[in-house]
């Protein structure tokens, strides 16, 4: 009995810190060299001091947990379908709000990508009020 509660709180655990980590990286909109090597570390140094903590733990409950629950496909299946379920409600959110209510300079953009497509975009950029303001200052 003890020894399912202490391999379910670590199930949960690492289930908490995929979901933040996959939280982080749809929320990040740029992406450079630093934050792909920082997000990417951080999220393997968890592993690797569990996988520490596991093997010099001197509680017997504890010792050698990330082995035996590395080896059982059932924690990967609970770690996609927990990770899935966690995060779809934000993805559902973010999509009604872009799909329904999107905000104006999503709507520009839109439109200066058909304008693009038609090969009307320089005659759009040269008909803004700030290009226009530019020329009447100069």
């Amino acid at each position: 009995q003890n020894l399912g509660a202490i391999v379910f709180g670590n199930v949960i655990l690492t289930l908490a810190v995929c979901v933040v980590q996959f939280k982080i990286w749809l929320e990040t909109s740029y992406w450079t060299i630093i934050t792909f090597a920082v997000y990417g570390l951080s999220f393997f140094v968890y592993f690797i001091i569990l996988g520490i903590e596991s093997l010099t733990v001197l509680d017997f409950n504890q010792h050698r947990i990330m082995h035996n629950y590395f080896t059982v496909p059932t924690f990967y299946f609970w770690l996609i379908l927990g990770s899935g379920l966690c995060l779809l409600p934000d993805l559902c959110f973010k999509f009604v709000k872009q799909s329904f209510f999107p905000e104006e300079w999503q709507l520009l953009l839109e439109e200066y990508y058909r304008a693009k497509k038609r090969g009307e975009a320089e005659e759009m950029i040269s008909d803004s009020p700030w290009t226009k303001r530019a020329a009447i200052e100069e």
